[in-house]
């Protein structure tokens, strides 16, 4: 694998722990909804998810681009799958934190 492959997986995972971890900041901060029930979980959940399809949909275009290098679709179908792996797992997380 190339240095390429592992610039485009950091760019997929810097925003999600960035996203992941605003959260867990204990700072003095507005929640989400209001009363007695907070929604920032449930905001950055849907965030992470649209960045992972923005990270997909990134990977697919460049793989269009790119088609005739047969080293950097190799690459990138393995992204992709990297990819929709993360994004099932962030699902999975999300509606099991949200429903219960």
């Amino acid at each position: 694998m190339r240095k390429s492959f592992f610039i485009k997986l950091a760019v997929l995972i810097v925003p999600i722990l960035i996203i992941a971890s605003v959260p867990l900041t204990k700072e003095s901060h507005q929640s989400i909804g209001g009363g007695g029930y907070d929604l920032t979980n449930l905001y950055c959940g849907f965030f992470i998810l649209l960045t992972i399809i923005a990270w997909i949909l990134f990977i697919i275009v460049h793989s269009i681009i790119f088609r005739k290098s047969r080293n950097t679709l190799n690459d990138n179908l393995k992204l992709v799958g990297i990819g929709f792996g993360i994004f099932f797992i962030a699902a999975l997380i999300l509606f099991n934190t949200w429903i219960t």
